[in-house]
């Protein structure tokens, strides 16, 4: 069986999209933070939650892919887009799956840098949901919250 590069392809575009999203409210998190006080710093906590889930639910359906195309012996959680994946994609697919794993691997680093200016127990907290498996996550996100914050 080939493996789906397309349907992976979108899932990558969507993994970027709401991981930019995280971004994004870290940046606007730091823009506002003199302004802000308690209740801001609770709202934007919850705004990271949510977000961070959104990114961890694109993350498991990223890896349940790669798991179903690998043999457990050939799996790296670690790695966005494993070089044996690689080879059952048509040599045409392969920059375009390389970049958009690269560009997530880009943000997830510069994510990373930035979430360490928040408070320890907010850090914990994103960090405690980027890493959890996605049956242990809430199962939605609040209503008045956009779907990808975007970038």
């Amino acid at each position: 069986m080939n493996f789906p590069w397309e349907r992976f392809a979108e899932d990558l575009r969507t993994e970027m999209g709401e991981l930019g999203g995280l971004v994004r409210l870290l940046e606007l998190h730091y823009e506002q933070e003199p302004k802000g006080g308690a209740a801001d710093e609770t709202d934007i906590e919850t705004e990271l939650g949510a977000q961070a889930v959104a990114v961890q639910a694109c993350r498991s359906k990223r890896e349940k892919m790669v798991e179903s195309f690998l043999p457990a012996d050939k799996l790296s959680y670690h790695l966005i887009l494993p070089g044996d994946i690689l080879e059952q994609v048509t040599p045409e697919a392969r920059p375009l799956l390389q970049a958009l794993s690269e560009e997530i691997e880009r943000l997830d680093e510069y994510f990373h840098r930035l979430a360490r200016g928040l408070p320890a127990a907010a850090r914990q907290k994103l960090d405690q949901i980027l890493r959890s498996p996605v049956s242990s996550l809430p199962k939605s996100r609040p209503a008045d919250l956009p779907v990808n914050s975007g970038f």
